[in-house]
């Protein structure tokens, strides 16, 4: 199907991918991403991970994986810039695949992000979302409190980005 691409599957990736077909369609839908289904991923990769690679071994690739993938959008979070569902989901995809992995599909996906921004922005005209991202962090830093949201949600569900970036990961590899 691609020749010049080598593109392994293993469980990890496979139960990823699944949660990341959940999460999109949870998140489009009802904008929301369920308890339900990021604590128990994170049990059952750490619960995996064990099993595999032995009690120090898989318990330290899971939890760097874990706290990986959770540190990278905790800030976001704080400032109201995504959901805690994004966070968890992050967290759940980094236990099953570890630190280095999660890393990399935050990557691709933060430019997936990017990019459907920057596309939201030219379609709606929006010319001062930038500005107000830049007002929300300078209020914050100086008040240490958050500007209430905007009357009307203008964001767009974070986890279709973060599933393009962990297919660009599937098929390209890593870069970090």
């Amino acid at each position: 199907m691609f020749p010049f691409v080598e593109i392994k599957v293993s469980s990890p990736l496979l139960v990823s991918g699944l949660l990341f077909l959940i999460a999109v369609y949870t998140d489009i839908r009802a904008r929301v991403i369920p308890n339900i289904i990021t604590f128990p991923a994170i049990f059952c990769g750490m619960v995996f991970h064990l099993w595999h690679m032995g009690w120090n071994e898989g318990l330290f690739f899971a939890m760097k994986g874990l706290v990986v993938g959770g540190g990278l959008l905790i800030i976001p979070f704080i400032l109201g810039g995504m959901g805690g569902g994004d966070v968890k989901l992050l967290a759940a995809v980094g236990t099953w695949l570890g630190g280095l992995v999660v890393l990399n599909v935050f990557f691709y996906g933060a430019i997936a992000g990017a990019f459907n921004a920057l596309f939201l922005m030219i379609i709606k005209k929006h010319r001062f979302g930038f500005m107000r991202i830049w007002n929300d962090l300078l209020h914050f830093f100086i008040t240490r409190k958050r500007l209430p949201p905007p009357k009307e949600v203008d964001g767009f569900p974070y986890t279709v980005p973060m599933a393009i970036g962990f297919l660009i990961y599937i098929v390209r590899g890593g870069v970090i």
